[in-house]
């Protein structure tokens, strides 16, 4: 609700439709008590997944999950929320993929996790009560259940997910008393009442989680390295590392290359909110203004905050199999992510990466690990000025271009 209302107060009405459209959920009867084993009792494999539905990555990861359980024959129920916070249920059966029930859950508590085989955990922030979710989930485990955990945000860590503090920094994990200074100032937390909490107790609180766990999945090595700073008790073994696998990404059509010192088009890929460098971009888009040059940004998708529209231009929503189109199209140098926070993986990034374009991000979580590797790739310190910003662009267009030019040569 509150970033539904900074994006209203914005007049970002096509980011607002977006996200009110992740959260649409279809009003259903409340679930009763003695319904759950029945609607079960088709099944001998069942799944729970816990998945607040953010959109982006997680999603993705959430829904390609789903359907591969589906397809091995298990009934999937999904628990999420609605637009108020309410809880619902999504029931749907391999045998009978459309026809999907749709129930209002009065408290967790009525959810009996012995009814399942499985619990897969996706996103956690936005629950309403996160205390009741851990003991819900721990004691779930302790039963018998198997829980596995993907470590799509660092929600376990801290109630502002993305790590970011007060000043909209990365925070870095820093001690305790840090935290306890910062957290009850932060916005970033959008919860309020979880501002007043001690890091330290929820800290404890999802350890109980976690180590009942039977795995926890990472996508990058610095979500691992956080996870083991933070639980350093929890057993290494439990901790796996698994990247995302994306499907193959169509090849880039003959791309455009201008001739060095030109002006650059810089690409900006996904959802761009506040965590991921809105800010950021409405900077680099004030320092273009001051320089000779007619530079420009186009967001492939959408961005959070107004900008000035004679220099920054916005598609919305796309098919992240248009990407290789949509760079020739409109004529795109470089591509800058400038997200703020440690992503955790980062479908948008590698995308970029499979397309072979030169890729400017803050040295910080997976963007930082899988840029260091990718022949294209570079970065920049965590909290670089706008103008650092425009001078790395600009060098990493013009060596790109520089080699594309070089290749061209070789070739005839």
């Amino acid at each position: 609700m509150a970033r539904a209302l900074i994006l209203l107060r914005a007049r970002r009405i096509r980011a607002l439709l977006e996200k009110i459209s992740r959260l649409s959920f279809r009003p259903g009867h409340r679930l009763n008590a003695d319904e759950l084993p029945k609607l079960l009792s088709k099944a001998t494999r069942r799944l729970i997944i816990v998945d607040a539905s953010h959109g982006g990555g997680a999603s993705t990861a959430s829904v390609n999950a789903e359907n591969s359980y589906l397809a091995d024959g298990w009934m999937v129920c999904r628990l999420g929320i609605d637009s108020l916070g309410t809880l619902t249920l999504r029931i749907q059966s391999a045998v009978e993929r459309d026809a999907v029930i749709e129930r209002h859950v009065v408290a967790l508590p009525s959810l009996d996790l012995s009814l399942f085989q499985a619990i897969r955990v996706d996103s956690l922030e936005g629950f309403v009560d996160p205390f009741t979710m851990a003991n819900w989930l721990a004691k779930g485990a302790q039963s018998g259940c198997e829980l596995f955990i993907q470590w799509h945000d660092h929600y376990m860590i801290c109630p502002s997910h993305f790590l970011l503090d007060s000043q909209s920094n990365y925070c870095d994990v820093p001690p305790d008393p840090v935290c306890a200074r910062c957290l009850p100032a932060n916005n970033h937390c959008q919860k309020a009442s979880l501002r007043s909490v001690q890091v330290t107790q929820w800290r404890t609180h999802w350890s109980s989680v976690l180590m009942s766990a039977t795995s926890v999945s990472v996508f990058s090595p610095s979500s691992l390295n956080l996870v083991r700073r933070v639980w350093p008790e929890l057993p290494e073994e439990k901790i796996v590392v698994e990247p995302h696998q994306l499907p193959p990404m169509a090849t880039l059509p003959d791309s455009y290359s201008g001739a060095s010192n030109a002006p650059i088009h810089v690409a900006v890929v996904g959802r761009i909110g506040i965590h991921k460098g809105a800010a950021k971009v409405l900077a680099l888009a004030q320092q273009y203004r001051q320089l000779p040059l007619d530079n420009k940004i186009t967001v492939i998708g959408t961005i959070d905050i107004n900008t000035p529209n004679h220099i920054v231009t916005e598609t919305g929503p796309y098919d992240p199999a248009d990407l290789p189109l949509l760079w020739a199209d409109r004529r795109l140098d470089v591509a800058w992510f400038p997200s703020i926070w440690p992503e955790t993986f980062s479908y948008v990034l590698h995308e970029l990466m499979q397309l072979g374009v030169p890729i400017l991000a803050f040295d910080m979580g997976a963007q930082g690990d899988y840029l260091k590797n990718y022949r294209w790739g570079r970065l920049l310190k965590s909290g670089s000025t706008a103008a650092a910003t425009a001078v790395a662009l600009q060098e990493l267009a013009e060596d790109y271009r520089m080699a594309q030019e070089q290749g061209s040569d070789n070739q005839r």
